[in-house]
């Protein structure tokens, strides 16, 4: 736990993760699974599409999503809004998205690791 808060300060400092962003990527498309006693976890892409006609199958496109993350919340960095997304899903809402649709068993699934390797694959979706 202390680890993920020291990770989420340096976020919100600006800096970047540690993450790998190939792992993230892997990790993203569900090339690697996410284990829980439950089963797996749905990986980012059953839900939301990365290409720039802005498609997704449920949440919002993630096309972009590096830089609209840097401006959604005053004071916060793309690396701290994405993480928080994804522990919190429902903290900050995207237009046209109701609460409750984004899985919310992250938190509780991504170990510090696989978290800083999916926001490093995230901060790669600028436009260029």
């Amino acid at each position: 736990m202390v680890a993920a808060s020291l990770a989420l300060c340096a976020c919100a400092a600006g800096s970047p993760p540690a993450g790998d962003a190939v792992a993230g990527e892997r990790m993203f498309l569900g090339q690697v699974a996410v284990k829980t006693s439950r089963g797996d976890v749905p990986p980012c892409a059953r839900c939301h599409g990365t290409t720039p006609d802005g498609k997704s199958p449920l949440g919002p496109s993630l096309f972009g999503v590096a830089d609209r993350a840097a401006t959604r919340v005053r004071g916060q960095g793309a690396p701290a809004y994405l993480r928080e997304s994804i522990l919190n899903p429902d903290a900050v809402l995207v237009d046209n998205y109701q609460e409750g649709i984004m899985y919310r068993g992250y938190r509780d699934s991504l170990t510090d690791r696989q978290l800083d390797d999916l926001v490093a694959y995230l901060l790669t979706f600028k436009v260029p």
